[in-house]
C-alpha cells in the first residue's frame, strides 16, 4: 500500500501494491526502458478518471480549492488559477469563456472549482502530458 501523500517516483521499488498504479500502466521495471509503459488511454482508465471516489476526494480536499472556495477571487480569475495549477499554462480566451459561461448560473462557489477540475484532468492534454 502506498502512504497517504507519497509520490510514485520515490516508491523505492515494485513490490509496494497500488490499484492506481497498476490501472494507469506501471511498467515492471524489468528494463528501465520508457518502451515498457503503454501511454494509451484504456477504457478502464477513463471510467476511473471520471467515476472514482478516491480523486473526487482528492479534488475536493485539494489544497487549491479549499484556498479559492474560501476567498473572493473572481470566477475568470479562479479559473485561471485551475488551468495553471492543472495543466501548466492559461487558458485560451475562447475556453475562458466557456468555462465562465457554463460554471457562471451555479450558486456553489465550492461545485464550479470541482466541476472545473474534473473536466481540466479528463481532458485529452491532462492525461497525455502528465
Amino acid at each position: 500500500m502506498v502512504p497517504e501523500n507519497f509520490r510514485a517516483v520515490a516508491l523505492p521499488d515494485a513490490s509496494i501494491t497500488s490499484s492506481f498504479l497498476e490501472l494507469f500502466g506501471r511498467p515492471p521495471r524489468d528494463t528501465g526502458l520508457e518502451s515498457e509503459r503503454n501511454n494509451r488511454i484504456t477504457p478502464a482508465q477513463r471510467l476511473h478518471l471520471i467515476n472514482s471516489t478516491h480523486i473526487n476526494k482528492k479534488i475536493e480536499t485539494s489544497y487549491i480549492i479549499r484556498q479559492l472556495s474560501q476567498t473572493n477571487v473572481p470566477l475568470p480569475q479562479a479559473i485561471k488559477i485551475l488551468y495553471l495549477n492543472i495543466l501548466s499554462r492559461y487558458p485560451t480566451e475562447p475556453e475562458l469563456n466557456i468555462a465562465i459561461t457554463h460554471l457562471s448560473h451555479l450558486p456553489d462557489k465550492r461545485q464550479w472549482l470541482t466541476d472545473i477540475c474534473w473536466a481540466l484532468i479528463n481532458s485529452a492534454e491532462f492525461l497525455y502530458r502528465h
